[in-house]
């Protein structure tokens, strides 16, 4: 039993995390502070604060905002940091800002919040390396048996 707490709480902050994006959402919907202007807003300098706050901001007219993006969080930012520790605070911080430059440079003129960007990001991270290490191992075992095989039944 104490394997599993070791594993499964091991980075309660990502908890604590979550608990503060709840904190957030339940200040902007009961006290209606608007948050949302601290969202991304694209080509515009005031927008540029978004790409650091946005994520942090959801939806106050639906609550499935936030519901949709919390179990995923939890999960993929769980991931990250037991499987990828080495990387794991630098791939955080790079999904957290790029989806939001690449919203600033691109989006439609309107304010966009949300931690799906940095969900979406992970996502990707995830594919890419696993794409990688398939590609890699395929190069370095399957090849590498084919190779010898035929080095020891030569084709005429």
């Amino acid at each position: 039993m104490k394997d599993f707490f070791t594993v499964f709480f091991k980075f309660l902050w990502i908890v604590f995390f979550v608990l503060l994006l709840w904190i957030i959402h339940f200040f902007n919907t009961n006290f209606d502070l608007n948050l949302n202007e601290l969202g991304i807003l694209p080509r515009t300098a005031n927008g540029l604060i978004g790409i650091l706050f946005s994520p942090l901001i959801h939806s106050k007219e639906n609550i499935n905002h936030i519901l949709n993006n919390t179990a995923p969080f939890l999960i993929l930012t769980w991931t990250l940091f037991y499987f990828y520790k080495p990387i794991s605070w630098r791939i955080f911080v790079f999904s957290w800002v790029v989806p939001g430059i690449f919203v600033w440079i691109s989006a439609r003129n309107a304010f966009h919040i949300g931690i799906s960007g940095v969900l979406y990001s992970l996502l990707f991270f995830y594919s890419i390396y696993w794409a990688i290490s398939l590609w890699w191992y395929f190069q370095k075992n399957f090849l590498h048996h084919k190779l010898l095989f035929l080095e020891k039944n030569p084709v005429l």
